[in-house]
């Protein structure tokens, strides 16, 4: 998962973080169960796009799997783990 593909992406618009890292902290914080690599991808999608739009900007992050990484393909989960 990227923030974006061969364009600029927004960065720090207005905030401690860029606008693919906030959604993607916000997106992790409010999960309490286990989350596949492409449910966060659809969070992820969606949350950028309108914090982007509202800045009258475009961006879509992008997922793609790692090329010769060595594996045949497979799926990341995110597992929140209790403090």
């Amino acid at each position: 998962i990227s923030s974006g593909g061969e364009r600029p992406v927004l960065d720090g618009a207005g905030g401690h973080h860029s606008v693919f890292a906030g959604a993607l902290i916000e997106a992790l914080e409010a999960n309490d169960k286990p989350l596949r690599d492409s449910q966060l991808f659809s969070l992820l999608s969606v949350n950028v796009s309108k914090r982007a739009n509202a800045l009258a900007m475009r961006q879509k992050p992008e997922m793609k799997p790692v090329r010769e990484a060595g594996h045949e393909g497979g799926s990341f989960y995110f597992v929140p783990v209790s403090e």
